[in-house]
């Protein structure tokens, strides 16, 4: 993505290829984030659950049905990058709430 700040993404694509390898999601020691997981370590679709329950965990978001594609989730690189969209989405929605209700109150004390 050509916003995103290269450091974040490569630390982002570092901790998520730690996850993958923590919890065993894949057997491997180390994973090549360019690589589609599939067909470079057999992920299958148990294993695609059992990523996407890390990912919410580990992120603190909700990954929706229509998130699901494999375009998000093929690589660690692409899961990185969906990860960093989807953690600024959250985040904008959180500002966007606090400035409704921010006018919201000023419209009940006028």
């Amino acid at each position: 993505m050509p916003n995103d700040n290269p450091q974040d993404l490569a630390s982002l694509t570092a901790r998520i290829a730690r996850l993958i390898t923590d919890r065993k999601i894949v057997k491997a020691r180390e994973i090549d984030s360019k690589a589609i997981l599939a067909k470079a370590y057999g992920l299958d679709s148990m294993g695609t659950i059992n990523l996407i329950v890390a990912l919410e965990e580990e992120f603190g978001v909700e990954i929706q049905d229509d998130d699901l594609q494999l375009r998000n989730f093929s690589s660690i690189e692409k899961i990185a990058e969906f990860m960093a969209a989807k953690q600024r989405s959250v985040t904008n929605d959180a500002i966007r709430q606090e400035v409704i209700s921010e006018m919201e109150s000023r419209k009940a004390h006028t």
